[in-house]
């Protein structure tokens, strides 16, 4: 609706989309296009459609002081009651419009043709595979295309060539489906006929050059290699030079040039008015307005109805409002005074030690990862693999896979929507209560991917193994709270696919895949790098801890208390043990 992200997919019970929007998932609309072209799923035609789009409706979006509002009807456009702006929401849309900048400033310094388009279409044939496997009983039927794909240095010619053959090949699919849905073989035609569409508009001329190859000798191999290596804020120089160059050859070939010429123009125009437009959005924003200065230390949110800052605030250094601090620091709203205002409270997580949040989710430790760098030897650092560490020593102990953060769980509300709460692990949070229930959520796993790869990935095969992974990726949660699990069953799967999980995801991958893409991007803006020193500070040798922490277990009791014999065959263990 109105190319806002939607809250959520919830397939089963069977609600559909929730027409509903945060700030949150408005960006994380805007940078699931920046993976996708990243990943060479989309092209840079269609990713500027689409950020277009987004931007325009964000425009017609009432706002408060610069702020986007809690939440938003995507039909009408309106927002919801009560009328809120969150902290955590504004930090979250800023920083990416930051990096939706600095993205569009180097989309100006690469080719118009996205290369990595052929590594995303083999990714999409190969699932397209699967499915005609399973439903039509054919085999690797584009197992030919995808080799050819692998293996070879495409030109601009030859590129256009292998998209025609594909798309034949998806149409002769299509009239011997027998009536199956095959969603992945309509999704490799979409991308197929959008990738050639982009190049008929840009590249008018191709098949005219083709044709004449043998005519037109070198000016043929100068044009070929035009839109797959040229930059494109230098291709309007270049164009210039050769359209002089086929005077002596074909009139048509240069009005076809002309028309190209025309069409990257338009192309590097809407980059400026979309820089524009996400600066403007940024500095609009006035984080003073959700800061306590009296306490150093911003609100949970502005309340505007009220006209009330609430009485909650976030006072932790390892919390989900980390990257609104940095920001508004960066951006020089607040003064860098607060970051140190922040709790550094530490306890022991696995074999080390880190910093505590609130609830003790993945969402609060690796959230702002996602485009701020981790430095080596770091507080942060440190807190990020203890609390993976940590993690999986309590999915092990309960026996299931780890990953636990906030979620939907298998509860309901009166329309049978999934409800939506923190989960955490206690002892990493100081939230009381988080013993008693215990759901684990992929999307927690895809994020620790930037932490620990290989963990992360054996993870993932393992939640596939249990059935957590549907059309649109992983489903939402899986829930093992006994009170809440029909009889008979271990566990309940969550079907519902949140937007705002699905795009940290992809955020996260594409970092795992292009070696930290979105932080490098994010930290090669000047005034983050003036601001990034903050994210560098030392682990200290002292352990603060806020309060003691014990593990309750809510299910089992004892009537006596058993003396356990222990003994020790060797003083080489993970941690320190004694018999007292």
């Amino acid at each position: 609706d109105n190319w806002l992200a939607p809250d959520n997919y919830q397939e089963d019970p069977a609600n559909g989309v929730a027409r509903r929007t945060s700030p949150t998932n408005i960006a994380m609309g805007l940078t699931s296009n920046l993976t996708a072209y990243d990943l060479g799923y989309i092209g840079l035609e269609e990713n500027l459609q689409r950020l277009n789009n987004i931007l325009n409706s964000m425009d017609k979006l009432k706002k408060y002081k610069g702020h986007f509002y809690n939440w938003y009807d995507t039909e009408t456009m309106n927002t919801l009651n009560p009328e809120y702006i969150s902290t955590v929401d504004s930090g979250n849309l800023v920083g990416y419009l930051w990096l939706i900048s600095e993205n569009l400033d180097e989309y100006k310094k690469t080719p118009l043709i996205n290369k990595n388009m052929m590594k995303g279409i083999c990714d999409t044939l190969s699932l397209a595979n699967e499915e005609i496997d399973k439903e039509l009983g054919v085999k690797n039927i584009y197992g030919d295309i995808i080799q050819k794909i692998s293996n070879t240095n495409f030109d601009l010619v030859s590129w256009k060539k292998v998209l025609s053959e594909i798309f034949s090949k998806v149409v002769d699919i299509e009239k011997s489906q027998r009536n199956k849905e095959l969603y992945w073989n309509s999704k490799v035609k979409s991308t197929v006929a959008k990738a050639l569409g982009e190049m008929q508009r840009n590249f008018p001329w191709i098949d005219l050059v083709e044709k004449n190859r043998d005519e037109i000798g070198e000016l043929y191999r100068k044009l070929n290699s035009l839109a797959l290596q040229i930059p494109l804020n230098s291709f309007i120089k270049e164009m210039d030079k050769l359209s002089i160059e086929c005077k002596k050859y074909n009139n048509d070939l240069q009005q076809l040039l002309n028309n190209s010429r025309v069409a990257v123009e338009k192309v590097l125009i809407i980059i400026e008015e979309l820089k524009q437009i996400v600066t403007r959005m940024a500095r609009d924003t006035d984080f003073t307005m959700v800061y306590d200065k009296k306490r150093g230390l911003f609100a949970i949110g502005y309340d505007v109805e009220k006209d009330s800052l609430g009485k909650s605030y976030y006072d932790l250094l390892a919390s989900e409002a980390r990257q609104a601090s940095f920001v508004a620091i960066a951006k020089g709203d607040i003064d860098q005074k607060h970051w140190f205002k922040l709790g550094r409270a530490m306890t022991i997580m696995g074999r080390s030690k880190g910093l505590v949040s609130w609830s003790g989710t993945m969402f609060e430790y690796l959230m702002p990862l996602l485009i701020m760098k981790s430095y080596p030897d770091t507080l942060l650092d440190a807190t990020y693999k203890s609390v993976v560490e940590g993690q999986k020593k309590y999915c092990r102990s309960k026996k299931v896979p780890w990953g636990v953060s906030e979620s939907a769980f298998r509860s309901f509300d009166v329309s049978m929507n999934y409800q939506y709460k923190a989960f955490g692990i206690p002892g990493i949070g100081l939230k009381r209560g988080l013993v008693s229930e215990l759901v684990v959520s992929p999307y927690s796993t895809v994020m620790a991917l930037q932490v620990d790869a290989q963990g992360s990935i054996s993870n993932m095969e393992r939640l596939i193994e249990e059935g957590l992974e549907g059309r649109y990726g992983f489903y939402e949660a899986v829930d093992y709270t006994k009170d809440r699990i029909p009889k008979g069953n271990k566990s309940s799967i969550v079907k519902c696919f949140m937007v705002h999980h699905e795009g940290m995801s992809l955020m996260a991958l594409d970092n795992v895949l292009k070696d930290n893409i979105l932080q490098k991007r994010f930290h090669n803006i000047s005034k983050v790098k003036a601001t990034e020193l903050l994210l560098q500070e030392k682990v200290p040798s002292r352990i603060v801890y806020e309060r003691e922490h014990r593990f309750e277990v809510s299910d089992m009791s004892y009537d006596k208390q058993n003396i356990i014999f222990r003994k020790f065959n060797t003083a080489n263990t993970e941690m320190p043990e004694t018999h007292l």
